[in-house]
């Protein structure tokens, strides 16, 4: 909707067009201010419609770790993972990894995650993954 008009419900229009212009001056602004982005989410008929309507496509976790595993392929352009809740999801975007010992099951091997809810980037292991979210979108 590109900040024209608030389509949230949860959010007053005062909050939602503070943070349209703070994010148009800071792409990482929903790093940094996790309190005002918490109830911001995507306005549509589903998620799922909304992510494939995107060009987005449902991943397995095992496409997903080979596409993250392979050096000649690289790191998926956009990847989204959702821990469905009824019927909202929260998305939490996949920002890079680190392969050690060519094993995920090594403790040194990392996937990095930005979550808005968390005001930082977060380290995690593939167990935490599969242990918290349950469906997987990328580009």
């Amino acid at each position: 909707m590109n900040g024209a008009s608030n389509p949230y419900q949860l959010v007053s229009d005062e909050d939602f067009k503070d943070a349209i212009d703070k994010l148009e001056a800071d792409a990482d602004e929903t790093c940094n201010s996790s309190d005002i982005y918490e109830k911001f989410g995507v306005s549509g008929e589903s998620l799922d419609a909304y992510l494939l309507s995107e060009g987005f496509s449902e991943s397995s976790m095992g496409s997903f770790i080979r596409k993250i595993s392979k050096n000649d392929e690289g790191n998926p352009s956009i990847t989204f993972f959702i821990d469905m809740d009824g019927n909202t999801g929260h998305c939490v975007v996949f920002l890079g990894s680190k392969l050690y010992n060519n094993s995920w099951d090594d403790p040194k091997s990392k996937i990095y995650l930005m979550n808005p809810a968390f005001e930082s980037i977060r380290e995690v292991t593939l167990t935490e993954i599969n242990d918290t979210y349950n469906i997987i979108y990328c580009k």
